[in-house]
């Protein structure tokens, strides 16, 4: 039973319910490496090492196994929408996101639940009616997780 309990909590900090932050429209286009997700992706998403770093952000279905990437899906759920990473990279992710919600033109960043650990899952939920998730500002870092 406390393995149960032990799940269940490692679930719940895992996921954010995260809504838009009113504030000044933003262009994802003017942010390098980004990716847009519309409702319903699925696939994989690739970069090129640039010394330690990850650059050239590339969404592909059927992924190159030489190249670093991590799996996201992006999909409604009864009760929301929600975004399932896994990072499959040697260290952990962080990265931002914004946002268009259905009937708007204009994007607005939202809050995350970052980093992804390495070779973990990472959960988004939002209550939003989004249109589109673009994510960009991709970075690795030497975080370790909280004993």
């Amino acid at each position: 039973m406390p393995l149960i309990k032990l799940i269940a909590a490692i679930a719940l900090l895992g996921t954010a319910i995260a809504s838009a932050a009113p504030g000044d429209p933003i262009d994802p286009k003017t942010f390098k490496d980004t990716v847009s997700l519309p409702l319903g992706t699925q696939g994989t998403i690739q970069f090129k090492m640039e010394g330690a770093a990850i650059a050239s952000a590339t969404l592909v279905a059927d992924p190159d196994g030489k190249l670093p990437g991590f799996r996201v899906d992006f999909k409604q759920q009864p009760e929301f929408l929600g975004l399932k990473v896994k990072n499959a990279l040697t260290k952990a992710l962080r990265y931002r996101a914004a946002i268009r919600l259905k009937g708007s033109k204009d994007f607005q960043e939202t809050s995350l639940i970052n980093p992804i650990m390495a070779g973990l899952l990472g959960y988004e939920t939002w209550k939003d009616p989004i249109e589109e998730l673009v994510l960009f500002d991709f970075k690795l870092t030497a975080e370790k997780p909280e004993p």
